[in-house]
């Protein structure tokens, strides 16, 4: 009976030591870093929602909140105007780029960019900075339908795009830039004119002066640029 008695003492502290490991290694594995081994206090975290102020032509001034955002966005804007929050979410909600001057996000201000006089229906912030050349770039996506009965889910975005550059000087117009060698090198060439060696280089397509290499001539050319203050 003392036997007996033993035995069940030692299977429940078993149990007990078991049940213990595992609560452990659930904790450790809820505050393991997506990086791997850096802690999880030391990995900023990504805002669920991102409060964003529209800035439409006719002066108008919405607050909006997006799940997900980009350096340019094209078409359309989607966003919910008041914070999802339990299982009831507002219906999503989609706001036509034509129709904004503006949009703040995230410490970021996109805006509307025209090209000969029309507006492009892109919003976009240049990926270049400083200096006095402004790139911008944006891909054109295929957006997947919601389906019928699920309005409150994020709308699937398919990657399936065409890439769109364009350029400009500060104050001055916007240009579309071209792939093609040939084109690419008359307008970029006249683009970079204040630097004569990367005109020069462009101009005469060298092998690391074409469309491929794009955001690092940008660069290239507004820290020349900058050494010239």
């Amino acid at each position: 009976m003392c036997l007996l008695s033993l035995r069940h003492c030692w299977l429940g502290i078993t149990i007990l030591l078991l049940g213990t490991a595992l609560a452990a290694q659930a904790q450790v594995e809820r505050t393991v870093s997506p990086a791997g081994d850096t802690p999880a206090s030391t990995v900023p975290a990504r805002p669920r929602f991102y409060t964003a102020t529209f800035n439409f032509s006719n002066g108008e001034k919405r607050v909006g909140y997006m799940e997900n955002y980009t350096s340019g966005m094209a078409g359309r804007v989607l966003c919910y105007e008041t914070l999802p929050e339990g299982k009831k979410w507002p219906r999503i909600k989609a706001v036509d780029v034509t129709r904004l001057k503006s949009l703040e996000i995230d410490g970021r201000n996109l805006e509307a960019l025209y090209y000969k006089g029309r507006p492009l229906a892109v919003l976009a912030q240049p990926i270049t900075s400083g200096g006095n050349m402004e790139l911008f770039n944006y891909v054109m996506n295929r957006q997947a339908s919601i389906p019928i009965g699920a309005m409150n889910t994020p709308p699937v975005w398919t990657g399936e795009g065409r890439e769109h550059w364009y350029v400009r000087l500060k104050g001055g117009e916007l240009h579309k830039v071209p792939k093609g060698d040939k084109a690419f090198a008359e307008l970029m060439s006249v683009m970079f004119a204040d630097s004569p060696e990367l005109a020069a280089r462009i101009k005469a397509q060298d092998k690391e002066a074409n469309f491929e290499f794009l955001p690092r001539l940008a660069r290239e050319y507004n820290a020349y640029f900058e050494s010239r203050k």
